[in-house]
């Protein structure tokens, strides 16, 4: 409807300098209006917007949080030469076109506009900085609300901004789902505090199976490791806790059935602990639940990813516990077990209530 015209524009020198204008492309009653800043060199030579890396990591960052319905658009719809910012009267130029696309779409009650970048906020928002525009709550242009974020191509010359641009993401996703944050760990517990030694032990034991976690040191030292006997219950133990050595060596004695995603990843680490030799590892109990994905044929095996499909919760990634070991271990138990103790009961979860019957017995 609008591609034409747009292709057609010559109201700023950027017609002259680009391969071709790209405009927007997407369902006009998608529930996410994305806008950016301007094409980049892949758009300008292919005529779509966000086909270039920046876009791949924006999809997989949208899709990943279970956002599929998307119109992509930028606020200068030219590829300004050299790479270079638009400038004010180009964005102005342009500007038009983009009420035009906003004013055929037709979303959902849930629906929001995403902006992308400095440049294009301060399209929408002249008087605001992007700082306090991306801090801000309750923006709204043309009656839809607004979120604005990192543009993805921030990461593609800074990986130390992925931890911010996934906290962007999960704000967005929040807005749009905000069941899907549910409080899973209402019911973890630190163990030592809330629970000792034997009554952990008896749930574990009494339920047959437990989902179990490590996190550790790039040396595969311990920081603590987790365990869960029930769906949304679970303790962590912290590397230091009294006898939380000694509760999981009698819980890899081969009695009890394992869910663990990633076994390659955590084993090492608990064998390190114990002192246990990987000839010793009970592997005939262990149900590996990244290794099920596989099988299954799922697009993405990391847990965090099935936990959102087959369950609908997001959990705490790891940038927002600090993005590292060394701040991971600093953070107060308690947080620790939030994020930590997930990792546990999901494993145990997909095992038991999506995977153990279609990978043992086919149905």
């Amino acid at each position: 409807m609008l591609a034409e015209p747009v292709r057609a524009c010559q109201a700023c020198g950027l017609h002259r300098t680009c391969r071709r204008p790209v405009p927007g492309s997407g369902p006009f009653d998608a529930q996410v209006f994305v806008i950016g800043q301007s094409p980049g060199a892949t758009e300008d030579d292919e005529g779509k917007p966000f086909v270039g890396r920046a876009g791949a990591v924006l999809r997989e960052a949208l899709e990943r949080n279970g956002i599929s319905s998307f119109y992509l658009t930028n606020a200068v719809k030219c590829h300004p030469p050299g790479n270079r910012k638009a400038r004010n009267e180009e964005r102005t130029a342009c500007f038009s076109w983009l009420l035009a696309e906003l004013s055929l779409w037709q979303p959902p009650e849930d629906h929001l506009i995403v902006v992308l970048g400095e440049d294009a906020s301060k399209t929408l928002f002249p008087d605001l900085k992007f700082t306090a525009a991306r801090a801000a709550t309750n923006l709204e242009f043309e009656g839809h609300p607004v979120k604005v974020i990192l543009h993805p191509a921030a990461l593609l010359h800074d990986m130390h901004k992925r931890a911010a641009f996934e906290q962007d993401i999960d704000k967005v996703a929040d807005f749009l789902h905000p069941g899907h944050r549910l409080d899973y760990a209402a019911n973890y517990q630190v163990f030592g505090r809330t629970i000792g030694f034997v009554e952990a032990w008896e749930r574990a034991m009494g339920a047959g199976m437990i989902g179990l976690d490590a996190e550790f040191f790039p040396d595969l030292t311990m920081i603590g490791w987790s365990m869960s006997w029930a769906s949304g219950e679970g303790i962590w133990v912290p590397r230091d806790a009294k006898h939380g050595i000694v509760l999981l060596d009698d819980l890899m004695d081969g009695r009890l059935d394992l869910a663990i995603h990633s076994v390659q990843a955590d084993a090492p680490v608990i064998c390190k602990a114990l002192g246990m030799s990987p000839y010793d590892w009970p592997w005939n109990k262990v149900r590996d639940t990244a290794v099920a994905a596989y099988v299954m044929r799922e697009p993405n095996i990391g847990l965090k990813d099935l936990t959102f499909k087959h369950f609908g919760v997001r959990m705490l990634n790891f940038n927002e516990m600090g993005g590292t070991p060394e701040a991971f271990a600093a953070l107060p138990v308690e947080a620790q077990a939030r994020y930590a103790v997930g990792d546990a009961d999901f494993a145990r979860r997909l095992w038991v209530e999506k995977y153990r019957d279609k990978v043992l017995y086919g149905v």
